[in-house]
């Protein structure tokens, strides 16, 4: 009977078990001229994101990032982003949940976006310092890191500046992670290296392709 019992509760375990390693869903980008709002992110919980947009002012195209960490204050699951100027057509976001690492890309009806999976070959190591960085074949990139229930990063990376690691001019930027600035309410300084279940963002600053890598992860 003991037995009978255990075999019959076997497949309940190893059902739970397998949903238990399941990735939590994605969040959901939704967009109006005014506001973009996350939803499906983990109640109460903190919303990394960056948005990287063209305007164009007095005739000039100028490339504009934002990002910040903004707070389900609410707790219903959800938050909206209100851009002092609006929500420019030509931009692209990325939303990340902070307790989960579930992320998502999207941009407004009338701008197409390309997202793509980073490859692993642009994590460059080690450095000099042994660190980590990233390393990419574009003359301009917007950077992200996020480690779940720990902080995230962020930079503007131009090739031959103060940030590329070589600071030559090459048509590439190779950024050290530790150099990134905290995001948000994140106070510590970012890691010299990158670890399993973190997430990496790369807008290019001139296309507006969106690249993400969780590493450790199977895409």
């Amino acid at each position: 009977m003991r037995i009978g019992v255990l075999l019959a509760l076997l497949p309940i375990c190893l059902t739970a078990s397998l949903a238990a390693q399941q990735p939590p869903p994605p969040p959901t980008l939704t967009f109006t001229p005014s506001t973009v709002t996350v939803s499906g992110v983990t109640s109460g919980g903190k919303v990394a994101w960056i948005e990287v947009a063209r305007q164009i002012d007095d005739m000039f195209l100028r490339l504009v990032r934002k990002a910040d960490v903004t707070v389900d204050t609410d707790t219903n699951g959800s938050v909206s982003i209100e851009p002092d100027d609006g929500v420019p057509p030509q931009s692209v976001w990325l939303a990340v949940d902070m307790a989960t690492g579930a992320f998502v890309s999207g941009a407004p009806s009338s701008f197409p976006i390309l997202a793509a999976q980073l490859p692993l070959s642009a994590i460059a190591t080690p450095l000099e310092g042994g660190g980590d960085a990233v390393k990419l074949d574009r003359p301009q990139i917007e950077i992200l890191v996020v480690r779940p229930s720990v902080g995230a990063w962020v930079s503007t990376v131009g090739d031959g500046g103060p940030s590329d690691s070589d600071q030559l001019g090459n048509g590439a930027v190779e950024v050290a992670v530790e150099v990134l600035d905290p995001l948000g309410d994140t106070h510590d300084p970012a890691a010299a290296n990158l670890a399993a279940g973190d997430l990496i963002v790369v807008v290019d600053s001139t296309t507006l392709d969106v690249f993400t890598l969780v590493l450790g992860v199977s895409q």
